[in-house]
Protein backbone atom coordinates (compact mmCIF):
# COMPACT_ATOMS: atom_id res chain seq x y z
CA UNK A 1 0.00 0.00 0.00
CA UNK A 2 1.30 3.44 -0.99
CA UNK A 3 0.68 6.51 1.25
CA UNK A 4 1.35 10.11 0.53
CA UNK A 5 2.56 12.05 3.18
CA UNK A 6 2.82 15.79 2.75
CA UNK A 7 3.43 19.07 3.99
CA UNK A 8 5.09 18.12 7.29
CA UNK A 9 8.20 19.63 6.33
CA UNK A 10 6.94 23.01 6.86
CA UNK A 11 7.17 22.19 10.89
CA UNK A 12 9.30 20.60 12.97
CA UNK A 13 7.78 18.36 15.23
CA UNK A 14 7.18 15.47 13.57
CA UNK A 15 9.44 14.19 10.67
CA UNK A 16 7.53 12.62 7.46
CA UNK A 17 9.61 9.59 8.62
CA UNK A 18 8.01 10.21 12.00
CA UNK A 19 4.66 10.25 10.34
CA UNK A 20 4.98 7.50 8.24
CA UNK A 21 6.24 4.99 11.13
CA UNK A 22 3.44 6.42 13.24
CA UNK A 23 1.02 5.14 10.36
CA UNK A 24 2.39 2.01 9.67
CA UNK A 25 2.25 0.95 13.58
CA UNK A 26 -1.40 0.44 13.11
CA UNK A 27 -2.83 -2.93 12.29
CA UNK A 28 -2.68 -2.93 7.80
CA UNK A 29 -6.63 -3.53 8.03
CA UNK A 30 -7.07 -0.04 9.83
CA UNK A 31 -4.93 1.46 7.36
CA UNK A 32 -5.82 0.05 4.01
CA UNK A 33 -7.59 2.49 1.59
CA UNK A 34 -5.83 5.40 3.61
CA UNK A 35 -3.91 7.53 0.47
CA UNK A 36 -2.46 10.60 1.77
CA UNK A 37 -1.68 11.82 5.55
CA UNK A 38 -1.22 15.89 4.46
CA UNK A 39 -0.16 18.53 7.01
CA UNK A 40 -2.67 21.68 6.31
CA UNK A 41 -1.86 24.51 8.75
CA UNK A 42 -3.67 27.08 6.78
CA UNK A 43 -6.85 24.65 6.25
CA UNK A 44 -7.12 25.08 2.58
CA UNK A 45 -8.01 21.55 2.23
CA UNK A 46 -10.63 21.98 5.01
CA UNK A 47 -12.28 25.46 3.56
CA UNK A 48 -12.19 23.81 -0.13
CA UNK A 49 -14.19 20.66 1.61
CA UNK A 50 -16.54 22.88 3.40
CA UNK A 51 -17.82 24.25 0.09
CA UNK A 52 -19.91 20.88 0.30
CA UNK A 53 -20.29 19.52 3.47
CA UNK A 54 -23.48 20.43 5.79
CA UNK A 55 -21.97 21.12 8.60
CA UNK A 56 -19.25 22.51 7.92
CA UNK A 57 -15.92 21.50 9.59
CA UNK A 58 -15.66 23.53 13.08
CA UNK A 59 -12.95 25.92 13.69
CA UNK A 60 -12.04 24.06 16.61
CA UNK A 61 -11.12 20.68 15.38
CA UNK A 62 -7.34 20.43 14.28
CA UNK A 63 -7.86 17.85 11.89
CA UNK A 64 -10.35 15.92 9.48
CA UNK A 65 -11.01 12.58 7.88
CA UNK A 66 -11.55 13.03 4.17
CA UNK A 67 -13.69 10.08 1.97
CA UNK A 68 -14.59 10.45 -1.73
CA UNK A 69 -14.86 7.79 -4.31
CA UNK A 70 -11.35 7.99 -5.05
CA UNK A 71 -9.07 9.37 -2.07
CA UNK A 72 -9.19 8.67 1.37
CA UNK A 73 -7.26 10.66 3.43
CA UNK A 74 -6.19 12.52 6.61
CA UNK A 75 -5.96 16.09 6.84
CA UNK A 76 -4.16 17.70 9.97
CA UNK A 77 -3.39 21.49 10.82
CA UNK A 78 -2.85 21.97 14.08
CA UNK A 79 -0.77 20.28 17.09
CA UNK A 80 1.43 20.89 19.65
CA UNK A 81 3.47 18.05 20.33
CA UNK A 82 4.29 14.81 19.18
CA UNK A 83 1.58 13.11 21.42
CA UNK A 84 -1.14 15.33 20.19
CA UNK A 85 -0.54 14.75 16.88
CA UNK A 86 -0.54 10.75 17.15
CA UNK A 87 -4.08 11.27 18.63
CA UNK A 88 -5.09 13.52 15.93
CA UNK A 89 -3.74 11.02 13.61
CA UNK A 90 -5.24 8.20 15.24
CA UNK A 91 -8.53 10.07 15.49
CA UNK A 92 -9.16 10.42 12.38
CA UNK A 93 -7.88 6.81 11.90
CA UNK A 94 -10.64 6.06 13.45
CA UNK A 95 -13.07 7.80 11.19
CA UNK A 96 -11.88 5.23 8.50
CA UNK A 97 -11.95 1.84 10.43
CA UNK A 98 -15.40 2.69 11.82
CA UNK A 99 -16.57 3.23 8.21
CA UNK A 100 -14.66 0.70 6.06
CA UNK A 101 -13.28 -1.98 8.17
CA UNK A 102 -15.81 -2.57 10.59
CA UNK A 103 -18.63 -4.14 9.17
CA UNK A 104 -22.36 -3.17 9.89
CA UNK A 105 -23.45 -5.58 12.94
CA UNK A 106 -20.27 -3.97 14.73
CA UNK A 107 -21.53 -0.53 13.64
CA UNK A 108 -24.88 -1.57 15.29
CA UNK A 109 -23.53 -2.65 18.47
CA UNK A 110 -21.87 0.33 18.53
CA UNK A 111 -24.72 2.42 18.29
CA UNK A 112 -27.28 0.87 19.55
CA UNK A 113 -25.88 -1.53 22.24
CA UNK A 114 -22.30 -0.13 23.75
CA UNK A 115 -23.40 3.52 23.26
CA UNK A 116 -26.31 3.86 24.81
CA UNK A 117 -25.34 1.33 27.14
CA UNK A 118 -22.85 3.31 29.23
CA UNK A 119 -22.74 7.11 29.86
CA UNK A 120 -19.58 8.28 30.31
CA UNK A 121 -16.72 8.73 27.33
CA UNK A 122 -13.55 9.36 27.00
CA UNK A 123 -13.41 13.11 26.66
CA UNK A 124 -16.06 15.85 26.10
CA UNK A 125 -15.07 15.60 22.39
CA UNK A 126 -16.61 12.55 22.54
CA UNK A 127 -20.04 13.35 23.48
CA UNK A 128 -21.14 14.85 20.60
CA UNK A 129 -21.86 12.12 18.49
CA UNK A 130 -21.43 8.10 18.21
CA UNK A 131 -18.92 8.69 15.14
CA UNK A 132 -16.53 10.96 17.12
CA UNK A 133 -16.73 8.84 20.28
CA UNK A 134 -15.69 5.89 18.45
CA UNK A 135 -12.73 7.96 17.08
CA UNK A 136 -11.99 9.62 20.30
CA UNK A 137 -12.23 6.03 21.83
CA UNK A 138 -10.05 4.56 18.70
CA UNK A 139 -7.27 7.27 19.70
CA UNK A 140 -7.39 6.71 23.44
CA UNK A 141 -7.12 2.56 22.73
CA UNK A 142 -3.65 3.26 20.54
CA UNK A 143 -2.30 5.91 22.90
CA UNK A 144 -3.50 5.28 26.78
CA UNK A 145 -5.59 2.15 26.91
CA UNK A 146 -5.46 2.50 30.59
CA UNK A 147 -7.79 5.35 29.90
CA UNK A 148 -10.33 3.14 28.63
CA UNK A 149 -10.77 1.09 30.92
CA UNK A 150 -13.24 3.55 32.52
CA UNK A 151 -15.25 2.47 30.02
CA UNK A 152 -15.36 -0.86 30.07
CA UNK A 153 -17.86 -1.89 27.54
CA UNK A 154 -16.15 0.39 25.44
CA UNK A 155 -13.02 -1.40 26.17
CA UNK A 156 -14.22 -4.85 25.36
CA UNK A 157 -15.76 -3.45 22.04
CA UNK A 158 -12.37 -2.47 20.94
CA UNK A 159 -10.53 -5.44 22.28
CA UNK A 160 -12.84 -7.65 20.92
CA UNK A 161 -13.70 -6.80 17.63
CA UNK A 162 -11.80 -3.59 17.03
CA UNK A 163 -8.31 -5.12 17.62
CA UNK A 164 -9.29 -8.55 18.23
Amino acid sequence: MCVQILGFSRQSLVSTEYVLNTFRALPAAHRMGIRLIRYDPARDVARAINTYLEPTISASVQGSFYRSDTLAAVIIWKFHSQAEFRHILFHEVGHHVFTKVLDQNARNRWFYEIRPNEQKTVSEYACKNAHEDFAESYATWLGNRELLRCCPLRFSFFADTVFG
